[in-house]
Order: C-alpha cells, then structure tokens, then sequence
C-alpha cells in the first residue's frame, strides 16, 4: 500500500513540474514587448539603450574589437541604432551620435539590417534575436560583427 501511494506522488509531482514549466513558457513569451504595425502584424520592439560589442575581424582586423552604449529608434517595422559614445580612435563617422546601423523587422526577426561603416556605406548584414528579445547577434560576413544585449 505505502509503495502505492509512493507512486502516486512521484506521478503528482511530475504531473505538477510539466505544468509548471508550460506555464513559465507562456508567461516568458507574453513578457516580450511587441508593435503592432498598421496592417495588424506583430514584431519585436527594439527601442532603448543597448550595450554593443563590436568586433572587426578580416580585413579590418587591426582595428579590434570595442564596446559602446547604442540607442536604437523604431517607428513600426523601422529601426535605426547611434551610438551613445566615441567609439575607440573615432572617426567622425564613429562619434557620439552617429549611426552604427539601421533595418527593418518582420513577425520573424529581421527582414534587413546594415551596418553603417566608417565611409558612411551600408554594409548588408544577417541578424539573430535572442527569444527573449534581450540579445541581438549581427554578422556582416568578412569583417565586423556585433552583440547587443538590452540594458
């Protein structure tokens, strides 16, 4: 009987853990701050401060990696992100306030994103979000990446 009874409760409290973890799921997905655009589509929104680090590699490998505080702007699907601070050896283009980079997003992440180089060119990039929204991982592909986490 007591062997029984045992069972039972090992088979209750599983029962409670898979509930429990379903629940934390909705819950952390109903967490993330969304827009919704004018034709009823929703994508993640990306306003506010973010901590940047910017590694160059390839051809632009002597010019290291450096961190910065970023500011991204949306307006619906929209984006565009400036830096907060001179990046290390700055440019004028590299200066508080200039824009590191901007894009576009859809109901699945990024639609397009470029970077925005030292010559002020647009630099086509691939972009991942964490699905937590809180971390944002951007590749160029030959010579710069950058991770973005939300402050």
């Amino acid at each position: 009987m007591k062997i029984l009874i045992k069972k039972w409760v090992i088979f209750l409290a599983a029962i409670l853990v898979l509930f429990g973890i379903a629940y934390a799921q909705a819950t952390k997905s109903e967490t993330l701050k969304t827009v919704k655009l004018p034709d009823g589509e929703e994508v993640l929104d990306l306003n506010g401060e973010w901590d940047a680090v910017i590694e160059h590699y390839g051809r632009w490998a002597s010019l290291g990696s450096t961190r910065n505080v970023i500011k991204i702007s949306q307006e619906g699907s929209l984006f565009k992100a400036i830096r907060l601070q001179d990046d290390t050896g700055a440019t004028s283009t590299r200066r508080k306030g200039s824009m590191l980079m901007q894009g576009e997003l859809d109901k699945s992440g990024f639609k397009m994103i470029y970077y925005i180089d030292g010559s002020a060119r647009l630099l086509p990039c691939t972009g991942q979000l964490s699905e937590a929204g809180d971390k944002i991982k951007i590749d160029e592909g030959f010579v710069v990446r950058m991770t973005l986490t939300r402050k």
